[in-house]
């Protein structure tokens, strides 16, 4: 199996691979001598195990390409027949020989897991291929670059650096995450025959791609690349060769840096590449960084909005405070009078059930009286002013014949003798007046019809008003 140069000082040379380890490099212990700058003494070698054929870098300091991908030191990745191996800025084609045409001119780095010490493993691999202008291009960038929090202005900065540094751009753009939308949003655009910001179009598809792989890609060549592997807008916009860089810090994406040209093919290569994503590692950190200063302000806006809000509810919650606290101490106040009212009512009700005990036991001493005059005079009727039966008790029912039901509310003259009746209605205008006299009188019927009474007339004044007690006493007898 063969291995062929096509570029450099060994261009369209090639090597039979008979050893089980073939040494690539500029050193003259090499097995396969390549006299290029961009070439470590020890770059890489090919390891054969039977059949089967191995690409390692030995450590180099501008990497050895696997079909345009970088490959990790001391790390053997296998190799096919067909398949084209970079080390530095050359190239070469293991298995059979390729034409210019046929060579691969898409190269890619991947960002999205590197370190901090892979960043400065980047950097420091840059330097290397890069001239004294583009590393002070570089160190200038970082220190404008820190010191704004702008992101419109860091990007704008960024793209004049850019223009600056590869002459080959035609147009170029600088496009961010949309933090909502998730899709890229144009954010600066220029065009190197208009050197005022303004509209540049660009790939959507490769922007994309740049984005969801985390990878930095060239496509130096865009006539080399299959017509079915190119997106319209690339075929539309007539593009010869174009680059995109991930704009990655602490493994997220803020967004790309984008520039293409249309006048030339191979107009970006690997070197570009590198400067590229070496300008674009202070150009994220500084997008970071202004993310970061706008997510504080925000922070302390809505911070101070906070704070306002809580005065306001404060001074409103104190100013409810102190209502309840007044009305409180008036309720106090007035449960104090209450206690006061509440005690001068108990003291005045103590004195009245004083009071009501001596009336209580007056008129009960008085009702024992009446009840001792009614049951000891015998016969008793209790009546108004006018002479209607308010009441009577049994010795009444004896004398008189009448019933419990039909004697209440019967005019007393009419139980006696018509001569008594007449009597009675006499005593009756007397004790009007307030006279009261002792008569003889006789019932009109009953058993003790035809007996004569002594009866006398006394005034009770009770709860219902003013009433006469009638009561007759045994009879006398006749001679």
């Amino acid at each position: 199996m063969k291995i062929y140069l096509l570029n450099g000082s060994s261009e369209k040379r090639s090597f039979l691979l008979e050893k089980e380890v073939t040494v690539v490099g500029r050193g003259s212990s090499s097995d396969i001598v390549i006299d290029d700058p961009s070439v470590s003494r020890r770059h890489a070698k090919i390891i054969k195990k039977g059949d089967r054929f191995y690409a390692e870098d030995l450590g180099s300091q501008n990497g050895t390409w696997i079909n345009g991908h970088p490959i990790n030191p001391n790390f053997q990745i296998e190799i096919k027949e067909g398949d084209s191996i970079g080390v530095g800025n050359v190239s070469m084609s293991f298995g059979k020989p390729f034409s210019e045409e046929g060579m691969v001119t898409q190269f890619s780095i991947s960002l999205s897991d590197r370190a901090e010490e892979s960043w400065k493993d980047l950097l420091s691999r840059a330097e290397q291929i890069t001239d004294r202008d583009k590393l002070e291009t570089i160190y200038d960038l970082s220190t404008v670059l820190l010191q704004s929090f702008d992101i419109t202005e860091i990007c704008q900065d960024m793209l004049d650096s850019v223009f600056s540094c590869l002459p080959g751009i035609d147009s170029g753009a600088v496009l961010l995450v949309d933090p909502e939308s998730g899709e890229p949003k144009e954010i600066i655009a220029r065009t190197r025959s208009h050197e005022e910001a303004g509209e540049a179009k660009y790939s959507h598809s490769i922007v994309k791609r740049v984005i969801e792989e985390g990878k930095a890609i060239v496509m130096a060549d865009v006539r080399a690349e299959g017509e079915e592997d190119l997106s319209n807008s690339i075929v539309m916009m007539r593009l010869k060769s174009l680059m995109c860089v991930p704009l990655i810090s602490k493994s997220e994406i803020h967004g790309v840096i984008y520039v293409h040209s249309v006048r030339a093919p191979k107009g970006f290569s690997k070197d570009d590449l590198f400067m590229l994503t070496a300008l674009s590692i202070p150009a994220a950190l500084a997008i970071e960084n202004a993310k970061l200063f706008a997510e504080r302000g925000l922070v302390e806006e809505a911070l101070e909005k906070e704070r306002i809000a809580l005065e306001k509810r404060i001074e409103k919650r104190t100013n409810e405070l102190a209502n309840a606290n007044r009305l409180l101490k008036q309720e106090i106040e007035e449960h104090r009078a209450a206690q006061e009212n509440l005690k001068k009512m108990h003291e005045q009700l103590k004195e009245a059930n004083k009071n009501l005990e001596l009336a209580y036991a007056r008129m009960r001493d008085s009702k024992d009286r009446l009840r001792s005059h009614v049951e000891g005079e015998g016969i008793v009727f209790l009546t108004d002013e006018n002479g209607q039966v308010l009441g009577f008790n049994d010795k009444a029912l004896e004398a008189t014949g009448l019933s419990r039901f039909k004697l209440p509310g019967l005019y007393i003259g009419e139980i006696f003798d018509e001569e008594s009746r007449a009597k009675l209605e006499a005593d009756l205008r007397d004790a009007a007046a307030g006279l009261f006299h002792q008569t003889q009188l006789r019932f009109a019927s009953g058993e003790s019809s035809g007996d004569l009474y002594q009866a006398k007339l006394s005034p009770i004044n009770l709860q219902a008003g003013k009433n006469l007690l009638l009561s007759l006493q045994k009879p006398f007898m006749e001679a």
